[in-house]
């Protein structure tokens, strides 16, 4: 997945969390070393919940090659909650833009699939109804002797 920033970082498919990226590549979202996050983290503790922004423990992804058996990851609540932290003037307004461009985005996203299922309904309520008016013109079957 290429970032707004240009960086592009491995994404782990996660049926829980969507995806998940390792520490390194939060590290590079956010202009960071692994060990700033590592500090970071450690720092921040008591806001960081595993199991909601990072996961330990990845059963799937711990099939692939480029995996270790204990690695961190981070979900994409925690690559958000973990922007809070960002110090740097630059990366901090780099990542407030992110941020922004990426919740108006899923908000834009959310009205479509509204307008979308609502004429999904339309559509249907159309078509039950057109299969009722069919039923009442039948003629009622004849029976045999």
């Amino acid at each position: 997945m290429t970032m707004t920033n240009g960086v592009t970082v491995d994404v782990f498919p996660n049926e829980q969390h969507g995806y998940l990226v390792k520490t390194k590549d939060l590290a590079s979202i956010h202009g960071l070393t692994v060990k700033a996050v590592l500090t970071s983290k450690y720092r921040n503790i008591s806001e960081l919940v595993e199991g909601l922004h990072y996961v330990s423990r990845v059963e799937h992804a711990e099939k692939s090659k480029n995996v270790r058996r204990n690695q961190l990851f981070w979900t994409k609540r925690g690559i958000i909650r973990f922007g809070f932290y960002i110090q740097s003037k630059e990366q901090a307004l780099w990542f407030r833009d992110w941020a922004e461009e990426i919740i108006a985005y899923s908000d834009e996203l959310l009205i479509e699939n509204r307008l979308l299922l609502k004429q999904v309904f339309e559509y249907k309520k159309k078509i039950a109804s057109t299969q009722n008016i069919g039923k009442l013109h039948k003629k009622p079957a004849q029976a045999t002797s």
